[in-house]
């Protein structure tokens, strides 16, 4: 069975200022959880503080991609819609001349 998906995401996109908290959001997200998931490499004693420092790391990178995602949505958004308007543009152009 074969979904198909909408050319555009079902939501709005962020703005540049938007899309730039959302980088630095996804930018600390992942310093934090890689931080996070570096401690757990040390091999501390598993219990319960240990469980919920990697789930919390697990959350934090999760987290940082979806910020990610969405940056990246946008950012294909604007490349497509240039790429539109540069494509009319020389149309236009070609038919004035």
């Amino acid at each position: 069975m074969s979904t198909s998906f909408p050319a555009y995401p079902p939501f709005s996109l962020p703005d540049a200022e938007q899309a730039i908290a959302l980088q630095m959001a996804s930018d600390y997200l992942t310093r934090v959880g890689t931080q996070a998931a570096t401690f757990l490499l040390g091999c501390p004693k598993i219990d319960g503080d240990t469980a919920l420092i990697a789930e919390f790391s697990n959350t934090l990178l999760n987290s940082a991609a979806l910020c990610a995602g969405l940056v990246e949505i946008a950012d294909e958004q604007d490349r497509r819609s240039n790429a539109s308007d540069a494509e009319y543009s020389e149309t236009r152009d070609a038919k004035a001349a």
